[in-house]
């Protein structure tokens, strides 16, 4: 057997090239970086690149919003990316964010409609500013922070001991109940009072401008309520002597009555009409909440045939201005048309809904874990769970995380409750979950998709230790967010939900196995991880060899990851000698047979970690002779 003897010197490494980069990977998608050995570099491959003025847009607005907008941008077509690029692009500081923000978090289908007007965008941000000059109340204040900035508002609220405070709201809240252009399921659009269909201005309307500027003859201009208003609201249970809270409740029991009509979307034909029942008035109750800078939202408990408001002051507060009800969270069930709650959402402007139930009733809690065939958990499938009542379509729908997991709140002392599975691999049919439903109690429900997700074909095997250590190579990854990815079932409109730690696949793997998992074969990798969080690894090699660095978001059926990356490449400067060679700095390396052994002599020019190690001609590590910190000489 031919034996090479190598004298190893600690290693210099000096880098060469270093790969930063912050991804958005969808469902079904990849990056990698690629080891180059011809031109010694990294190059990187990523799904989620964009049309130049998108990632100008991108850079232009705030960072805290560069995740949302590239998952945004990469939804619409090269054409509509084009065009709201530009529109971001071309709005002035300090409407920059709110711009950006309703443009991230408005629903793909809106944005790709032909019937979206930009105008209204633009106009939405700039009355928002408008009419913050003319309210006592509220100041819009623009914070910036080290090369990002955002907005929010601070209030003066008259506290229960009679003290008057003031608060910042946080910005989450200003953004998406006070910023955004739409509602519910209504398409923002300038809308005809008179028909309630889209027309542009002069004769349609945006709701915010309509609502504050313009008043039906004998009603009164809602502008003109706040002269003497310096309070957000006075923490009065169940009265109008509540500030601005109070001063929206009764504009709205001036210009509505509660009578019935055929039910309608948009807040500027609702109030063009002047009646409705709980549903209109709760559009429009939101609509002019916003339009004053309140932070509301619409309150849904469709099995108990009623919809209401809250707003937000350090918490969601109950808000019915038909009569009269302000944070009264308990008289609802006392109600014979109401009932026992089955469950109660709050609706977020983009789609998203998020479970309230908790506020008004005695909750169980239904955890719901969706596997396919395999039993993995199915990430992004859409939970609709139903109950008895009238009239429907559902008492509240819930979506899975990347582990297939997903957790609902519902009411107590309910008969039943059933649920339904939509994924993207296929459907589970109604199924009873719950029977006469208990508080505080815990069900679980595990259905099983028979269908069977992607798996990576994937053989993990241990990365060869080269005789010499030519190239090195660091890797840092974080898989920082998952993008809960839904279609709200009453628009069907998609939405896009951040939560906090992602999980990606990974592995190193040279270019005969990249190709043979490009084609979905089996193939051999290095380091593989699946379903990880972290990925905080290095491997060095002596031949320049392609080496192929993934990150895989293959096996996830709907959810995105924003996954950050870091790939270091170093390359050894020391001139790593066999034992026939001299080097000419002073390196040395003899070898004596005597007998059966052999003398090994050897000379380092400077102190180093000295290794004298013995490899076979593969370049298999036989063993070790020894490792020594040793000053510079001969020995």
């Amino acid at each position: 057997m031919k034996v090479l003897i190598f004298l190893l010197i600690a290693a210099q490494w000096e880098l060469i090239d270093i790969k930063q980069a912050r991804v958005c990977l969808p469902a079904g998608e990849k990056c990698y970086i690629f080891f180059n050995p011809q031109v010694e570099s990294l190059e990187l491959k990523r799904p989620d690149t964009l049309n130049f003025l998108a990632e100008q847009a991108i850079e232009y607005s705030p960072s805290w919003l560069e995740d949302a907008l590239r998952n945004r941008f990469l939804s619409l077509s090269e054409e509509n990316q084009i065009k709201y690029a530009t529109l971001i692009l071309n709005t002035p500081y300090p409407y920059i964010d709110e711009m950006a923000f309703q443009i991230a978090y408005l629903p793909p289908q809106i944005l790709e409609s032909s019937q979206m007007d930009t105008s209204l965008l633009r106009e939405n941000v700039v009355l928002l500013y408008k009419i913050d000059s003319v309210l006592k109340y509220v100041e819009i204040v623009d914070v910036d922070t080290q090369g990002s900035y955002y907005s929010t508002v601070k209030y003066w609220v008259k506290e229960p001991t009679g003290d008057t405070i003031e608060l910042i709201l946080p910005p989450y809240y200003y953004y998406f109940f006070i910023v955004h252009p739409k509602l519910h399921k209504e398409f923002p659009a300038y809308i005809d009072p008179e028909t309630g269909n889209p027309a542009p201005p002069p004769t349609g309307w945006f709701w915010r401008k309509y609502l504050f500027y313009h008043a039906d003859s004998g009603y009164p201009l809602l502008s003109e309520q706040f002269d003497t208003i310096y309070t957000l609201w006075n923490s009065n249970k169940n009265s109008l002597d509540n500030g601005a809270v109070g001063v929206v409740t009764k504009w709205m029991q001036d210009v509505m009555q509660f009578e019935w009509v055929p039910h309608h979307d948009q807040p500027v034909y609702i109030y063009h009409r002047h009646k409705g029942t709980c549903t209109p008035w709760s559009y429009l109750t939101a609509a002019a909440a916003r339009t004053c800078l309140i932070p509301a939202t619409v309150t849904v408990a469709y099995r108990n045939n009623h919809k209401w408001n809250e707003f937000w002051e350090r918490r969601w507060i109950q808000w019915e201005p038909a009569v009269t009800m302000i944070d009264d969270t308990t008289t609802y069930e006392t109600w014979s048309t109401i009932g026992e709650f089955t469950g109660i959402f709050d609706w977020r402007g983009d789609g998203f809904v998020f479970t309230v139930t908790q506020r008004y009733t005695p909750i169980c809690t239904l955890k719901v874990w969706v596997r396919d065939a395999n039993g993995k958990g199915i990430d992004g499938a859409r939970i609709e769970i139903d109950a008895p009542g009238w009239p429907g379509p559902r008492a509240t729908v819930i979506y899975t995380d990347n582990k297939g997991f997903a957790k609902a709140l519902l009411g107590d002392s309910v008969d039943w409750f059933s649920a339904y599975v939509w994924t993207s691999i296929g459907t589970y049919p109604w199924t009873y979950v719950i029977y006469n439903s208990q508080p505080n109690m815990v069900y679980t429900w595990e259905p099983t998709i028979s269908s069977s997700l992607f798996e990576l074909k994937a053989q993990d095997t241990t990365f060869p230790t080269p005789p010499v250590e030519k190239y090195k190579i660091e890797i840092s990854i974080e898989a920082e967010k998952q993008i809960i990815q839904g279609i709200n079932p009453d628009d069907y409109r998609s939405f896009s939900y951040f939560t906090q730690v992602g999980e990606i696949c990974f592995f190193v793997c040279d270019s005969s196995n990249f190709i043979k998992y490009l084609n979905q074969d089996t193939f051999s990798a290095f380091f593989f991880h699946r379903d990880t969080h972290l990925v905080d690894t290095s491997f060095t090699f002596y031949e320049a060899i392609p080496y192929y660095i993934v990150v895989s978001n293959e096996e996830n059926a709907m959810n995105s990851q924003v996954v950050r990356m870091e790939v270091k490449l170093y390359k050894n400067v020391e001139k790593i000698k066999e034992s026939e060679k001299i080097s000419k700095q002073g390196f040395y390396l003899r070898l004596i047979p005597k007998g059966q052994n052999l003398l090994i002599l050897y000379g380092i020019p400077f102190e180093s970690d000295v290794e004298v190690s013995v490899y076979n001609i593969a370049g298999q590590k036989l063993g070790l002779i020894f490792n020594k910190h040793l000053k510079a000489g001969n020995y």
